[in-house]
């Protein structure tokens, strides 16, 4: 079975069969949300509800079901289950979303992803079996500042073998879900701007979680950082941040940092076909990984080399492997890729109307 990707229905069936409903009487600020759903469905909740925190890290906002025995998914015992989750450290809700379906016992049958400026979110069909029934559930995730939404649709498993077309409430809901009092911040935690200087000026986002140190022995006219992700005193994660000289090949600068690595007992493996690529006249960004070895531990080695208007920068990741710890290796490769996306490049000139 998969996701259903549009409506089967006719616009006109969808607006005869469906209406908004809106929830935000009693909602904490930044809760209120709307949703389409099939008419005769009825919102019920459990509990009062509270914003999610460390101390309750997920919380059920509103439990939508049929009504009455004539309205739309009442055979199947269709449901639409909101809940907000806190995240206490920046990640992919993607990444959110796989880590929850593991730990509720889940087996995915089919996922998708959607690229927002809050990141990549999850889209999953998936079953699960509880007190003996089997039900089929869409997993959605969607993001705003340190909370994940996630929106997930029921209905019996063998109700929608006979009649895939239930997936269709699931589906207009992911579609008309909105919050209606976002915040609009991108990330959970805050990122403020670094900047590495030499003949050049390199400034991207580093997460104010992660504490920074000098990277000794920078090349000529270049400079360099190093980024730790602390757990308890314990390193889970490095970022090395590189600028070359004007005009020294990225792939040579590359070349350098992956080699201190190796002389601190970091031993590679072959490395993987580049992950991301993209070439223009004026710049160059080449992403790959390796899998590493230290001290009997493994490691995944992210590496982009980049060079903009003849300016190279080497941006390195060190972490644990998606099998070791799996937040963690979510959390630095979120870091990793904001460094990345928000890297900006200048010369240094004394006459301002020479910046690039």
């Amino acid at each position: 079975m998969a996701l259903m990707s549009r409506p089967i229905s006719s616009r006109t069936s969808i607006e005869q069969t469906y209406q908004d409903s809106v929830v935000s009487q009693g909602m904490p600020a930044g809760l209120s949300f709307s949703l389409a759903l099939p008419r005769g469905w009825h919102l019920r909740r459990r509990e009062a509800v509270t914003i999610p925190g460390p101390g309750s890290p997920v919380v059920e906002l509103a439990r939508f079901a049929p009504a009455t025995e004539n309205a739309l998914g009442w055979a199947e015992g269709a449901e639409v289950v909101i809940l907000a989750a806190f995240l206490p450290r920046e990640m992919h809700g993607r990444d959110w979303l796989r880590a929850w379906v593991d730990s509720q016992g889940y087996s995915v049958m089919d996922s998708r992803e959607a690229s927002t400026p809050f990141g990549i979110m999850g889209d999953v069909l998936a079953s699960r079996t509880r007190d003996g029934i089997r039900k089929l559930h869409r997993l959605t995730t969607f993001k705003d500042a340190d909370l994940i939404f996630l929106l997930d649709g029921r209905a019996s498993y063998e109700h929608c073998v006979r009649s895939p077309s239930i997936q269709e409430i699931f589906l207009l809901a992911v579609i008309r879900f909105r919050l209606l009092e976002p915040t609009r911040q991108l990330f959970a935690e805050g990122f403020e701007p670094v900047t590495l200087e030499g003949t050049a000026r390199v400034s991207f986002l580093a997460s104010g979680l992660w504490t920074s140190r000098p990277g000794g022995d920078a090349p000529t006219e270049g400079a360099s950082l190093i980024f730790d992700n602390l757990l308890d005193q314990r390193v889970v994660g490095t970022l090395v941040a590189v600028l070359g000289s004007v005009g020294m090949p990225a792939t040579e600068l590359e070349a350098i940092t992956l080699t201190k690595l190796a002389n601190q007992g970091y031993s590679y493996s072959a490395q993987t076909q580049p992950a991301y690529e993209v070439v223009k006249p004026d710049s160059e960004v080449v992403v790959r990984s390796a899998m590493a070895t230290r001290d009997s531990a493994n490691f995944t080695v992210t590496s982009a080399r980049i060079t903009l208007d003849s300016i190279p920068v080497s941006l390195v990741l060190i972490t644990p492997t998606e099998s070791a710890s799996f937040e963690a290796w979510a959390v630095n490769n979120r870091v990793f890729e904001i460094a990345l996306n928000s890297m900006r490049v200048e010369v240094v000139d004394s006459d301002p109307g020479n910046d690039r």
